[in-house]
């Protein structure tokens, strides 16, 4: 159904306004993938981890909204909101220590991050 409703919205993607227009407004929507995402929380004392372990590494999706404001002939000045987040639910091959928390390999884990703050 989520990629259902994006190839819909891909349909409407685009310039809301004309190029002679002050302002514009853009909507896009394309996939993103991860191909690698080792880490480890935290840093200094937590277990390395792949996190697409977790995830998979089949694409989702993703839309970013860009707003421009024509100031002249040269400039402008724009507005971009890209929000993304990382999400997928699975068991990991070894324990893993995360934010003080170890996980065993045989306990489902879902994890979700969203990137855009």
């Amino acid at each position: 159904m989520k990629i259902f409703l994006y190839l819909l919205l891909g349909l409407f993607a685009g310039r809301v306004f004309g190029e002679g227009e002050p302002w514009s407004v853009t909507l896009e929507e394309c996939p993103v993938w991860f191909s690698r995402n080792e880490l480890a929380v935290p840093g200094d004392t937590g277990t390395l981890f792949n996190l697409l372990e977790l995830t998979g590494d089949g694409p989702d999706f993703a839309s970013r909204l860009m707003v421009d404001r024509r100031i002249n002939k040269r400039h402008h000045v724009r507005l971009t909101l890209a929000p993304i987040a990382v999400e997928g639910t699975g068991t990991l091959n070894e324990d893993v220590l995360f934010r003080s928390t170890t996980f065993t390999p045989d306990f489902p884990v879902k994890f979700l991050c969203p990137l855009f703050h």
